[in-house]
């Protein structure tokens, strides 16, 4: 591995003694700092439509490296899914002072560069790129038990350093993966992430006193499915937060690869993903060598984040043959992951005709 600096200089400073630079408190680690995207929108409004996607499409980019939580709030008109469960919404909007939609928070929004309204700040990928390389001060594990009546889920959370007292707050957020299929007034169909519940509620568990590192506190839920689309959509996320800076600390959700906020490589023999060819045509086949037999689900994401076809992969197919002559000319994310829903493998893909 080799790092290089390069420097210049515009000559716009000719005092005596500038003649060079310095630099220091430089230091080369491993991530392991998950962001927190709070994403508030509304599907009465035309508005959001748009800006939902592309938050969408940046979350499925950025998927071993955030956790979306999508808040729909009372204003600016009725949404299906804010009177399944309105008090969520309006907690978290009211905590970040949020009055209109659609709006962003990174990482509990705790500096201005982390809010984004969408009027003369907009989202982009490298913000979400750059809110990963904060120190993540926890680190968040999970063993959840989901039926089609309800979960049962331990959230373990370890102090990854010592850490002086104050008020933290820790939530667990019960949210639905995809919703689909239903009609709203502006159209949209489709979304991701969508919040039912927090507990034990929407105000958390409060932690004030201090953490030594390596200690591990254990917090144990229960939840009855309310207003649940899909059972085997429901997942189980948590993130803990200062009360008064409102910094998200760390956050996890059970949707990923090793169910921990590590960001790592996928453990050596697991599978090996290859899709070919690319671009692609009227069809792609998706090669997996795994050293296990197991079922797989492969899923096609466009560049608005939308799940434009889900194939079920099995574990006597070696090679899927996947016929594509419906989908239209573009950049696609395959996402494929086991019987578990872990996550195995991402593939970006195009399709060029």
């Amino acid at each position: 591995m080799q790092f290089r600096i390069s420097f210049a200089s515009d000559h716009s400073s000719t005092e005596a003694g500038r003649e060079g630079f310095a630099f220091d408190n430089i230091r080369i680690r491993e991530r392991n700092k998950k962001v927190l995207m709070e994403h508030f929108t509304n599907t009465s409004s035309q508005d959001v439509r748009e800006v939902d996607g592309i938050v969408n499409n940046i979350y499925n980019l950025n998927f071993e490296d955030a956790v979306k939580l999508e808040y729909h709030t009372s204003f600016p008109g009725e949404d299906p899914f804010n009177l399944h469960n309105s008090a969520v919404p309006a907690t978290r909007s009211f905590y970040y002072g949020v009055s209109e939609v659609p709006y962003t928070i990174l990482n509990g929004g705790y500096s201005s560069r982390f809010r984004f309204g969408y009027i003369s700040e907009e989202l982009e990928l490298k913000d979400v790129k750059a809110a990963t390389l904060t120190e993540g001060l926890f680190e968040i594990n999970f063993n959840t038990q989901y039926n089609n009546s309800n979960l049962n889920t331990e959230v373990e959370i370890t102090a990854l350093k010592d850490i002086e007292p104050a008020e933290r707050i820790i939530h667990i957020v019960v949210y639905e993966k995809l919703i689909s299929g239903i009609n709203t007034d502006n159209g949209a169909a489709n979304f991701l992430n969508v919040v039912k519940d927090m507990l034990p509620n929407s105000a958390g568990t409060a932690v004030f006193d201090s953490w030594e590192k390596d200690e591990t506190r254990t917090y144990e839920f229960t939840w009855d499915h309310s207003n649940v689309y899909d059972p085997e959509m429901i997942r189980v996320a948590a993130f803990i937060q200062n009360d008064e800076s409102k910094e998200v600390y760390q956050v996890a959700a059970d949707d990923s690869t090793n169910m921990t906020t590590s960001i790592k490589n996928l453990p050596a023999g697991l599978a090996r993903v290859n899709v070919y060819p690319n671009p692609a045509n009227d069809q792609v086949f998706v090669h997996i060598d795994a050293d296990n037999s197991e079922d797989y689900t492969i899923e096609f994401f466009d560049q608005l984040g939308r799940i434009t076809r889900s194939i079920d992969m099995y574990s006597w197919e070696k090679t899927k043959q996947i016929n594509i002559e419906g989908l239209d000319r573009g950049v696609y994310m395959l996402r494929i992951s086991d019987v578990n829903n872990r996550l195995i493998s991402v593939k970006r893909m195009m399709i060029f005709r």
